[in-house]
């Protein structure tokens, strides 16, 4: 068997799905059907909710914030706002993503036209995010193919015939702990424009991609019969930048800037950190082509919670992240419950990448490899599957040989 690469290094063994085994029809079959029903009435609600939680803090900005004479409390108010609004921000932008994986409705219609007008206002380009993102859920985990936050590798003899055969790799020469000022600046980085550098010039993406920008209609990441969809998302763009200019010549840049700027940018943040946080971490593996397996890939993301009103405001998106790549268009007001009401099926089955809740006692005989992590957790909720520890063969390093778990 072909040997997983696990990225980064760790020095336990990390639990691999085996490539024969689990199905995706075994777990379908252990939901219950209703749950994989699309309520377009739900979807809408929970659209009014929050576009009706937004034009209410907005309210209360323009029209009592704004009358605030004092400097101290005038800018406390506008943090509190920050903090409401941009979690906002970020749940529109969920519902926006909802659209784009078919679970908001059983209308493409409906979702394309909801997508994409809720993406624009947030400055997305709707249909080149649709599939980019289309192929990250496609190639989950794959060292070469996935898209946000790929690991490089370590450049062993593998990677260098791989380089010298002209394949793209991402590769370092060595690993070694990052100072703390490195550390600082790619957070910042990451924080402030990583989004907009992802969307611009497909940063952290695959080493296979180069250069892909979302907003060229000649971007391989939709088919040229498709590039009307990429002018159509770059109108949008334009239309309501304009708009955004013109709020800023009518009414001011600064109000401009304190009512919508921020919260957008609070909301970019949290988009990144909530997919960083989602698929990275010492103990998930990363698989090369040999060995990747869609399911494989999967369940190896990190279910973390935001704490019980974030959870509410980003619409669950950071603690049911497992069940939604296993089941993308399920509709996410059902992706909590979905492992709660599993029926027990295939109670013998083989289920082990991590999967335990981590503020949880694991089943016997599971390794913990999630453990330490208090708030994070994958598909372990699906407590109907009894786990075993497997052999697997993660690879620490080019010295290091196969352990097992």
């Amino acid at each position: 068997m072909a040997t997983p690469r696990v990225v980064p290094l760790t020095q336990k063994p990390v639990p691999v799905l085996p490539k024969d085994g689990l199905k995706v029809g075994d777990l379908k079959r252990a939901i219950p059907p209703h749950l994989f029903q699309r309520s377009l009435l739900r979807s809408m609600f929970h659209l009014c909710v929050d576009l009706v939680e937004g034009g209410l803090a907005l309210a209360v900005a323009l029209f009592l914030i704004e009358k605030v004479e004092n400097p101290l409390a005038f800018w406390a108010l506008y943090a509190a706002y920050w903090a409401f609004q941009g979690p906002t921000f970020t749940g529109l932008w969920v519902l926006a993503h909802e659209c784009g994986h078919g679970g908001f409705s059983d209308y493409t219609i409906v979702n394309d036209t909801v997508g994409y007008l809720v993406h624009t206002a947030l400055m997305v380009p709707y249909a080149a995010w649709q599939a980019s993102h289309s192929k990250h859920h496609h190639y989950t985990n794959h060292l070469t193919m996935d898209e946000p936050f790929v690991p490089s590798r370590l450049r062993d003899d593998e990677v260098v015939a791989l380089e010298a055969a002209g394949a793209p790799v991402k590769a370092v020469d060595s690993i070694s702990p990052p100072s703390f000022f490195h550390t600082l600046t790619n957070v910042l980085i990451m924080e402030t424009i990583g989004w907009p550098l992802y969307l611009a010039v497909n940063a952290s993406g695959p080493a296979a991609d180069g250069v892909v920008s979302h907003y060229d209609p000649a971007t391989p990441l939709v088919k040229r019969r498709h590039s009307w969809k990429i002018w159509l998302g770059n109108a949008g763009l334009l239309v309501w930048t304009a708009a955004i200019v013109w709020a800023c010549y009518a009414f001011g840049t600064a109000l401009v800037v304190r009512t919508y700027v921020i919260p957008l940018a609070i909301c970019n943040m949290f988009l990144v950190s909530i997919t960083f946080l989602q698929h990275t971490d010492p103990d998930v593996p990363h698989y090369d082509a040999e060995t990747w397996t869609w399911l494989r890939g999967a369940v190896a993301t990190v279910d973390r919670t935001l704490g019980p009103w974030l959870d509410y405001k980003t619409h669950h998106i950071t603690d049911s992240h497992v069940v939604h790549h296993i089941f993308s268009s399920m509709p996410f007001y059902n992706a909590l419950e979905a492992p709660r009401t599993s029926r027990r099926r295939s109670a013998s089955t083989t289920f082990s990448a991590a999967t335990h809740l981590a503020t949880s006692s694991p089943p016997s005989g599971a390794r913990p490899a999630l453990a330490r992590l208090s708030t994070a957790r994958v598909f372990s909720t699906l407590s109907w599957i009894r786990m075993r520890p497997i052999t697997s063969t993660c690879r620490r390093s080019p010295s290091t040989t196969p352990t097992s778990s």
